[in-house]
């Protein structure tokens, strides 16, 4: 009996040495120890997730770091901001990298003899620009200018970099996605396609260079506390809105520091937080990896992700009916159960007369499944005013702001009401 325990355990032991290595990364790149003196291009830079990996790479690192963006007041801001004292370890260009191939490569080689004839080592291709709008509001000029600075600006970059870094034999590119480059999102129907098709680009990419030790780095952020963010957010649809909630917002330094870290290890992917990884698993196709661990992760539990991902992307697209149905039962069954009550909400001040609201405040309410939706932060923002007794909707937030304990001064019987309400709710949503 224990010997055939033993033999049983031998082999399995000899099958999973044989998986490993059938399935062992067919590449894997040497981690970059120091970064110092590194010559590293980033487009965008004078804004943004673009500005922090400057300031990260000049003043952390060491690096040498050339910026590469169309503003010149922003640029000179930016290197007044970076290098106060007008260090020549940063260089600044005013370059349009979607107009034509010649200005980017004219760009990149006074960028080389400003560092000391350095190679690039590292070219980050940060530049973009996003909005969102449903298709049919969309024009096909802002397609094509979409597709011009999004994507054709990182192959002008790319192919300008990439005989100085053949010549040093070595090199990292890094190309950064979004998580709409991963799935399609309502209203991003311009700015996904541009980002899908860095992916493509990505993966033919490293099939070519992993041979001359140039490795590619696909970002997928998610949304980040940028200037771009903020101008994005006042023009977004409302369905939009609600599916970005769901990831959460990352602040540009935190961005930074991870792309840099995967771009030392020479990582084809860099994701963010527990939805980003998942959702990288999920997608992850026929995509290269560099560890072992990636391997076990994808083949175990792609398939159960993809189960979880068609019930989220069921309640994406069911989105209108979830607000349909919270414009008709919230209104009603709040103003009900403050009616039933009869106690005066008004001494409450509501804390949503404003433009800016917390979202998180109300996770509870419209939770479907996994994709926490915020559909009451969204109803609020077009119902909410300076009296609580405005309307039956504002009551019923105001019930909930207060079982939240925002007021302090509300019976305890609303807290037991709003609970029930809530709860009504949510499994209501869950049957549709």
């Amino acid at each position: 009996m224990l010997l055939t325990i033993i033999l049983s355990c031998i082999g399995a032991l000899a099958v999973l040495t044989i998986l490993i290595y059938l399935y062992r990364p067919i590449y894997r790149p040497k981690y970059l120890d120091d970064l110092y003196d590194c010559h590293v291009i980033i487009t965008g830079g004078s804004s943004g997730i673009g500005k922090e990996l400057a300031r990260q790479l000049l003043h952390e690192h060491g690096a040498r770091v050339t910026i590469l963006a169309r503003n010149r007041e922003r640029l000179e801001e930016c290197r007044r901001d970076l290098t106060p004292n007008s260090s020549d370890r940063l260089l600044c260009l005013s370059v349009d990298i979607s107009q034509s191939y010649e200005q980017v490569e004219q760009a990149v080689q006074q960028s080389i003899r400003h560092h000391l004839d350095k190679s690039v080592d590292i070219l980050i291709n940060n530049a973009a620009i996003f909005f969102a709008r449903p298709f049919h509001q969309t024009k096909p000029e802002e397609f094509e200018e979409m597709m011009r600075i999004n994507y054709l600006g990182s192959i002008y970059c790319t192919q300008a970099c990439l005989p100085s870094m053949r010549r040093r034999g070595s090199g990292r590119i890094v190309l950064l996605s979004s998580q709409a480059g991963q799935l399609g999102v309502f209203g991003y129907t311009s700015y996904c396609s541009t980002k899908f098709a860095l992916r493509g680009l990505a993966e033919s990419l490293q099939m070519e260079l992993a041979r001359e030790n140039i490795y590619i780095t696909m970002v997928y952020p998610p949304d980040t506390d940028t200037p771009g963010f903020k101008e994005e957010n006042k023009s977004k649809p409302r369905e939009t809105q609600m599916i970005n909630e769901t990831s959460g917002v990352l602040t540009a330094d935190v961005v930074a520091k991870k792309i840099i870290r995967a771009t030392r290890q020479g990582s084809f992917t860099c994701s963010y937080g527990l939805n980003g990884a998942l959702l990288t698993c999920l997608t992850c196709g026929a995509q290269p990896v560099t560890t072992i661990r990636e391997i076990i992760g994808q083949s175990l539990f792609t398939s159960l992700l993809r189960l979880i991902m068609l019930r989220v992307i069921n309640s994406f697209y069911k989105l209108k009916l979830i607000a349909v149905l919270l414009f008709v039962f919230f209104p009603v069954y709040t103003g009900l159960s403050c009616y039933i009550h009869s106690s005066d909400l008004t001494s409450c001040n509501n804390p949503f007369n404003s433009t800016t609201y917390n979202a998180e405040t109300f996770s509870s309410v419209a939770n479907v499944y996994c994709a926490k939706v915020h559909v009451t932060s969204l109803l609020v923002s077009y119902y909410g005013s300076s009296s609580c007794s405005a309307t039956p909707l504002a009551s019923g937030v105001m019930v909930a702001c207060c079982q939240a304990d925002l007021c302090n001064d509300v019976n305890a019987n609303y807290q037991v009401s709003t609970l029930l309400i809530f709860g009504s709710l949510t499994v209501l949503l869950k049957f549709y």
